[in-house]
C-alpha cells in the first residue's frame, strides 16, 4: 500500500511538472535577474501603472529586493517602468492571462479547469519560491507589518513555527463617500496617503494546518447585500431556505496565500488555495485597493469588453452598486468602519496576529 500510494504521488506530480513546462514557457523580457540571491515577490502585470509606483515603494520598505513579474502585454507602458528598475524582471509568455485550460492538463490541480494566471503563479513560485520564501502578491495588494518589521523577519518566525505558508486576510480600503471615490478618478496613481477606512472587525480566523476560517465577509458583501446585488448569495440562499435559516453573507474570498516556500508537492488551485504547506498561526492584514480611483477604468473596459470572467459580472455588480450609492448620495461607512492610520489598526480590530 505504502508503495503504491508513493508511486501515486509521484505520477501526479510527474503530470503538474508536465502542464507547467507547457504552458509556463517564459521568456525574460527585461533586466536577468534570475542569478540573484535576495528576497523575492512574484507578480502578474496587466496595465497597472495606476498601482506599480506605490506597490514597489511600499515593498521595497519592507525588505523586498527582487521583484518578478509577468507582464500579459500591458499598453499602459507598464512594461517600460518596469524595466528601468534596476530591481525588478519583467518575464512574458504566448499566452494570456485569462486563457482556459481544460482536460488532463487542469487535472493536476484538482479542477476541471484552470485559468492561465493560477499556471503562471504557480510557475513563478516553482521558480523562485522552491525551498525559500517569496511574497506572491497583486499590485493592488499591501501587505501591512509592525513598525520595524520586515518580510524577511516574518519569514524566520514562520520557520520556528515549522510552517511554509503564511496567510493574508484581504482587507477592502475605501474612502468615505462616492464623491471621494469620484474625484480619487482624476489621479494617475494611488495615493496611499488619502484617507481610507476599513470595515473594523475580525474578517478570518486562522486554522492552521488548514486555511482560516471565515468570521465576516467584507465591505463588499456588506454594501451588495444592502442594495440585493449580490448574486454569490443567491445560491445560498436557495441551500439555506431547505433548513429555514439565513444564508451566510458572502461576495469575494478574504483569504490569500502570500507569503510562501514552495515545495515539490504544493498545489495552488486558485489565486487564493494552497494545499500541501503547512500554515501559520499567524495573519497578515492586506490592504486591498478595489474602491479606488482605478475602479471606474476598469468597470468601463469591463462594460465594453466583457474582458473579465463571467462577462464580466463582477464589475457589472460594481458598476450597478456604485450608480445606486450616489443616487443615494450614499457613504461607504458604517458603524463599524475604521479610519486607517497604520498598522496598528489592523491589530486593534483582530486583523493581524502574531507578527510582533
Amino acid at each position: 500500500m505504502a508503495r503504491a500510494a508513493v508511486g501515486f504521488k509521484g505520477m501526479a506530480q510527474s503530470k503538474m511538472d508536465h502542464v507547467l513546462d507547457k504552458y509556463g514557457d517564459l521568456s525574460v523580457a527585461s533586466n536577468d535577474l534570475r542569478d540573484r540571491d535576495a528576497f523575492t515577490l512574484v507578480s502578474l502585470v496587466h496595465n497597472e501603472m495606476y498601482y506599480l509606483p506605490a506597490f514597489l515603494a511600499h515593498y521595497r520598505s519592507l525588505g523586498v529586493a527582487r521583484f518578478i513579474f509577468i507582464d500579459d502585454q500591458s499598453i499602459d507602458g507598464s512594461d517600460t517602468y518596469l524595466a528601468a528598475q534596476a530591481d525588478v524582471m519583467v518575464m512574458r509568455s504566448p499566452h494570456r492571462f485569462g486563457d482556459v485550460i481544460e482536460g488532463d492538463d487542469a487535472k493536476p490541480f484538482g479542477k476541471r479547469k484552470v485559468k492561465m494566471n493560477t499556471i503562471w503563479r504557480q510557475q513563478l513560485l516553482r521558480l523562485f519560491a522552491m525551498d525559500r520564501w517569496a511574497l506572491c502578491v497583486d499590485v493592488d495588494e499591501f501587505i501591512d507589518l509592525p513598525k520595524g518589521r520586515s518580510f524577511p523577519d516574518i519569514a524566520a518566525k514562520a520557520d520556528k513555527e515549522k510552517a511554509a505558508l503564511v496567510w493574508a486576510v484581504m482587507l477592502d480600503m475605501y474612502p468615505q463617500n462616492v464623491t471621494d471615490l469620484a474625484r480619487m478618478a482624476e489621479d494617475e496613481t494611488l495615493d496611499l496617503d488619502a484617507t481610507w477606512y476599513f470595515d473594523g472587525q475580525p474578517h478570518l480566523k486562522p486554522m492552521p494546518p488548514d486555511a482560516p476560517s471565515e468570521l465576516y465577509a467584507g465591505s463588499r458583501a456588506r454594501l451588495l447585500q444592502d442594495y440585493a446585488l449580490n448574486h454569490r448569495a443567491k445560491p445560498l440562499a436557495r441551500h439555506w431556505a431547505r433548513f429555514r435559516a439565513k444564508p451566510p453573507l458572502h461576495y469575494n474570498t478574504l483569504q490569500k496565500p502570500s507569503l510562501v516556500k514552495w515545495s515539490a508537492t504544493a498545489v495552488m488551485n486558485s489565486p487564493h488555495v494552497i494545499h500541501g504547506l503547512a500554515t501559520s498561526a499567524m495573519l497578515l492584514p492586506m490592504r486591498h485597493f478595489r474602491f479606488t480611483g482605478e475602479t471606474y477604468r476598469r468597470i468601463s473596459w469591463a462594460l465594453e469588453s466583457g474582458g473579465y470572467a463571467g462577462g464580466s459580472i463582477e464589475y457589472r455588480t460594481l458598476s450597478a452598486l456604485l450608480g445606486k450609492m450616489a443616487k443615494d448620495k450614499r457613504s461607504f461607512c458604517y458603524d463599524g468602519s475604521r479610519l486607517y492610520q497604520g498598522f496598528d489598526d489592523f491589530a486593534e480590530t483582530g486583523n493581524a496576529l502574531g507578527l510582533g
